[in-house]
């Protein structure tokens, strides 16, 4: 069986021309830690607490081994991976912002009125 290296060799460059540039506005580094953590929960504008919650699930992320069951993740480098991308608004996204406000506020009288006591 012919090596991954050899497979993608084989492959050359892509030559049709169909090809998405990179349209963000912010890009972590590669790999997980505190700092691009807390650069994500910035860049999402989250509270305090939100970024206590994912420094604490980084601390139990980082403690746990690698799972030997299942599929072979024993190549899978963690450390090559942009954990976190914000895109570029594109055509539409505006629509769907101003959306999105009085959408939570419907379902949340919804809610209210369903849970309202008899």
């Amino acid at each position: 069986m012919a090596s991954d290296a050899a497979i993608l060799e084989g492959l050359g460059e892509y030559r049709y021309g169909f090809r998405d540039p990179e349209t963000y506005v912010f890009k972590t580094r590669k790999g997980l830690d505190r700092e691009v953590v807390e650069q994500i929960s910035y860049m999402k504008e989250e509270p305090q607490w939100m970024l206590e919650f994912r420094l604490k699930a980084l601390d139990h992320f980082l403690k746990r081994p690698m799972p030997t069951w299942g599929a072979d993740l024993s190549k899978l480098n963690l450390d090559d991976i942009y954990y976190y991308v914000k895109l570029k608004a594109v055509r539409g996204m505006r629509f769907r912002k101003r959306l999105r406000t009085p959408l939570r506020n419907w379902v949340y009288l919804k809610q209210s009125a369903n849970s309202s006591p008899v």
